[in-house]
Order: C-alpha cells, then structure tokens, then sequence
C-alpha cells in the first residue's frame, strides 16, 4: 500500500454535475447520438441485406466494460453478467417501473451526511427504494457546495459562506449535499447491482467493478488503490471470505445462481464429525463480506458493504430491517450496519481511513469467532477418532475411520488454504506503517488504528495453526489405518493359502466322489478318494509356488545361466526376458525387482 497522498488531505476538484448523473445515462445519449447519425448507413445494410447482429449488450455489461479496450478477456464484466443472468428479468426498465416488477424484500440501507447535516432516514430499502434514493441529485448545483459550522466543515469550506450563500428557504426546502454515503447490502443480487450501477457516477464506476467482482470471488483481499485512469480517487477495500457452521434439518441453500444454474455460495453437509448420531445435521456455508471506502478527499466519501446472511435462520438473520428498530427504540439513533451496529451513524466519522479501519475491526471480529467454531469443531471430532484408535477399548471399523480421516484431510486443508489466503492478505495489510492512515494534521493524534486489527489477526493464526496440526494429525492416522489395513489383508492372504492348500483339495475330492459312478468311472473307495486329495493337494501347491515367484526360477537356474554365458562369452541374459509370465488372476508379486535379484546373483557367484 503506497503512502496516502496529501492530495487528499485538501479539497479535491469534484464535478458536481458529473457525481449527480448517472454513467449509464451518458452512454445511452451517446448511444442515442450514434443511432441517429447511422440512420442512413443502416438504411443502406438493410437494403442489401447485411443486417449486423445487434452488439449493444445488456446494462450490466456495458457499465463492467467501462475503461477496457474493445474486445479481449474481461473476465470482471463476463463474471458478473454470467451472475446476473441467473434472473432472466432483471433490467433497468424493470427496476425503474417499480410496480411492474417482482415484490423484493428489503434488502438496503443508505445513509447520506454532509457538512449541513444528514439527510432524512430512508428506512429498509428494497433494490427499487434504493435506486429511487440514489437516483437524487447528490449535490446541489446552487450555493456553497459543502457548508457547516466550523466543528463539522474544513476552513477552506466557511470561506465560501458569505460568496456563495442561498436564501434560508432554500436551504429548508432542499436536502443537504449527500458528501459522505454509507450504502448496506444484504445478500448481494441482480436487482442490487442494477440499483448501484444504474446511479453510480462516472468516476464511482471503477470502484463499484472491483467490488461487486471480488465480493462474487470468493477471495480475500486488503489494500489502498489509486485507480490509474479518471478523477484523482482513493479506494479502501477489505474482502473476508468465511465459513459459517450451522445446524438445521435442511440446508439453507443460498437462493442466488448463475445463468448455469450453480449457486453463488455453496455448502457442505459435515455430520460425520458428530461421534453419536445427532438429531439435526451440521452444515459448513461459503460466506463473504466485502467493504470499499472509495471517495476524492478526506471529506467527500462513499463506503459500499455487501454481507451475506442467507445462511441464518429469519430470527437470526442480520437484516436492515433489524437495524433500524433497534435504532428506532432508542430514541431515534440510527445504528450502523456496516460496524454491526456497534456505532452509531451520527456523522462522528469524517476521516475515511479511520472508518475503514473501524469496519474492518468489527468485521474481522465477526469472522475470527466464525472460523473459531468451525475449527473447534473439526478439532473435537478428529480428537475423538484419535481416542477410539488410541485406546483399545473398542474395536474401530477400519473402513468407516478410513471413509472419516479422509473426509477431514480434504475439509482440513480446503479450511487451511483459505485461512491461510486471508491470515496473509491480512498481514501484508498491518504491515504498512500505521502513519499512512493519518494525515499531517492528525500526527499528534496516536489512537492504534491497527491495533486491535492486529490482535484479531493473532487469533487467526491460532486458527491457522490448529488446522495444520490437525491436517497432521489426519496424515498420520491415515498411515496407522494403512498399516491396520495392510496387517489385515496380510491375515486375509494367509486364511486363502490355508483354505486353498488344505480345504478344497478335501471340497473337491468329496465333490467328485459325489458324482454318477457312469461320470467317473473310479473305484469309489478310501485309495481313490487319496489319490484324488493328493492331486488336488499337489495342484494347489503348484499355484500357491506360482503365485509366490518361486517356481521356474530357482536361484540355482539364475547362477548356472550366468556361468555359461560367461564361460562361453554370451551376453548376460535379461532375467525378465526368461522369466515366465506371471498369471493374471492369480499373479502376486513377492516385492523383489530383477535387480535385486541380479545383485544376490552376483554376490553368490564371487562367493
């Protein structure tokens, strides 16, 4: 992460008609321009009958493909519109229309402050609320652009007061600049998207593409960006993925698919951990939760979280809906989602390095306690099958601990890669010096920033090193099941030989002595019945000598043949070129290599 630039640390030059008009909306004037202007052109294909196929694209992919060249991967924009076509019918149109589209469930928060104070409380929003709310202009074009008292506002905001000044009934008519946005999202879908990228300014579209690509991912990821192209900006970004461990009767799938029909998050049944049989089964969820702190200076700011919360029972859900009573109940103080309601939005948060940094705090605690149920969980049960193997109390059925060591190396080292991928994307962040999130004017102010981030992240590593121990732990009671496997199929072979040497020599000879005199016309008395037993004794002898490697090649035949060729300046033969062929259904191999075979040779023949 690169030093924060004191660029930001002063006014930035913001267009305020640009922030209060949609980028989509641009692009459907031009669009509207070119159409006008290829009437003719058009004509002239129709009339020859070269009708081009239409390229203009859904609004999703035309606002993902914003700053990259024609053609090409564009793995960002192919991801999500892949996602987006899991709702055939979600469009801008249908959005706009509100009425006309499908009821959605309440989804959103938004919260907008400035130096004037905020703006009136929206309430839960649904994806069509949002879009609605965002679509306001967010600044005004008349009067100062951001004004206060001097508390609240920079110096360099009050000189503009006595310039620049509308009349007090202006003021109470229209709402104050929207300078700082905080937008919450549960359970990021199409029709959200569409709500942000529908109202998402030109210069907030780079950073809404990161966004919604990474939090789609999977993957963890820290950091402070510049984007290389458009207005100066800044982004602050954390993405967490997780593990949520649930009990349920039935899995809770999550509701949102690709156009492939696959869900977004998936989830894994881990009942096998249970050593009794439990009444509800276990379930481990692929969840995320992904912040962007993206704004032009240390004043004028939008922070975007997207949690998932598909994984939780309706009473214990976290939903907007269960934000705002509690805020409602407590005389009107509005909680902050994006710290999960462990701050109050009250406009104290004016810097966004420190607000970042806050989220990520409450946000990394949230995770570290998930991924510490999970691992404990995994802890006990692979504790309780080294117990049973330990212990010689009971018997264990080989075969179910080798079907339960195996399932728990593949979940162990799936947890331990992505604990891992987030432990160092997290400590590659915390190693940056804490003065790049304070500005020149803080630097007497030493409150840790990072440090109770730092603290979790001890934590993690905990976790980090419980999984290893436990992916050793599986390895070495995957080799003693082998070993207790081997030691079994070892007495399996034995009780074969006994039974092939022993019983069906007597099986078969009374099988014979059972048939029709006129089948086999033997004398049927106690010689016969011997002659037959010791044929079908010396038979099985000869297969088991077979099976064995012992047959056809004695030691004595590989020395002789090597004193011949050497006596008669003969090539060595190859002894895998003489030895016999071994049977296919019967064949064994006795673990020794015709080199160890030509080496033993060679020490008899000095000897």
């Amino acid at each position: 992460m690169a030093e924060w630039p004191p660029q930001f640390t002063r006014p930035g030059a913001l267009s305020l008609g640009t922030e209060n008009k949609p980028y989509i909306e641009s692009l459907d004037e031009v669009e509207d321009d070119d159409d006008e202007n290829s009437d003719l052109v058009e004509e002239e294909i129709q009339e020859e009958g070269q009708r081009e196929p239409d390229e203009e694209g859904s609004d999703i992919g035309k606002v993902m493909r914003y700053g990259q060249g024609p053609g090409g991967c564009l793995p960002q924009a192919t991801k999500v519109e892949d996602f987006c076509q899991g709702v055939p019918n979600a469009s801008l149109t249908t959005l706009r229309s509100g009425s006309r589209g499908p009821a959605l469930p309440a989804v959103a928060w938004l919260h907008e402050r400035g130096c004037r104070g905020a703006r009136s409380d929206k309430g839960p929003l649904t994806a069509n609320g949002l879009y609605k709310c965002l679509r306001e202009p967010r600044f005004r074009l008349l009067g100062p652009n951001r004004s206060s008292s001097p508390s609240t506002c920079p110096t360099w905001e009050l000189r503009g007061l006595d310039s620049e000044r509308t009349s007090s009934s202006e003021i109470h008519q229209e709402e104050p600049d929207a300078e700082r946005r905080w937008i919450f999202i549960t359970d990021l879908d199409p029709w959200s998207i569409l709500a942000l990228i529908g109202t998402a300014s030109k210069n907030q579209i780079p950073h809404l593409q990161a966004a919604i690509y990474k939090h789609l991912v999977f993957e963890p990821s820290f950091g402070f960006d510049i984007p290389p192209d458009g207005h100066f900006m800044f982004r602050l970004a954390f993405y967490l993925p997780y593990y949520a461990l649930r009990v349920s009767k039935e899995p809770r799938n999550d509701p949102r698919m690709y156009g492939n029909g696959n869900p977004l998050r998936g989830h894994t049944d881990i009942s096998f951990l249970e050593s009794k049989h439990s009444e509800l089964p276990t379930f481990l969820y692929e969840a995320q939760i992904s912040c962007v702190v993206a704004g032009s200076d240390e004043w004028t700011w939008i922070a975007y979280c997207f949690v998932d919360t598909y994984f939780d029972a309706e009473h214990d859900r976290e939903t907007v809906s269960s934000y705002y009573k509690t805020g409602s109940v407590d005389q009107g103080i509005t909680q902050d989602p994006l710290t999960r309601g462990l701050t109050l939005a009250d406009g104290n948060f004016q810097n966004p390095r420190e607000y970042f940094l806050t989220v990520m705090r409450y946000r990394l605690e949230q995770i570290q306690n998930e991924w510490t149920q999970v691992v404990d969980k995994l802890n006990t049960g692979i504790r309780e099958q080294e117990q049973i193997l330990l212990s010689g109390s009971r018997r264990p059925c080989l075969s179910k601990s080798r079907d339960f060591v195996t399932k728990v190396q593949l979940l162990s080292k799936k947890l331990l890669f992505d604990l891992s991928n987030t432990v160092d994307s997290c400590e590659e962040f915390c190693r940056q010096p804490a003065l790049d999130f304070q500005s020149a004017s803080e630097s007497t102010d030493r409150r840790p920033l990072l440090n109770p981030i730092r603290s979790i992240l001890n934590e993690l590593r905990l976790r980090k090193k419980t999984l290893e121990s436990m992916a050793d732990k599986a390895d070495n009671i995957t080799k003693a099941l082998e070993v207790h496997l081997n030691t079994e199929t070892i007495q399996v072979g034995h009780l074969s030989v006994t039974t092939m040497l022993f019983i069906s020599p007597i099986a078969l000879a009374a099988g014979i002595f059972s048939m029709n005199d006129r089948v086999i016309p033997i004398p049927l008395n106690f010689r016969s019945f011997l002659c037959i037993l010791l044929a079908f004794g010396a038979m099985a002898f000869v297969i088991h000598l077979i099976q064995s490697d012992r047959l056809f090649f004695p030691r004595d035949m590989v020395l002789w043949a090597r004193h011949m060729c050497w006596e008669f300046k003969l090539p060595v033969p190859d002894l895998r070129v003489i030895r016999l062929p071994r049977l296919p259904m019967v064949g064994k191999s006795t673990g020794k290599s015709p080199e160890d075979e030509e080496s033993r040779g060679d020490r008899a023949s000095m000897k």
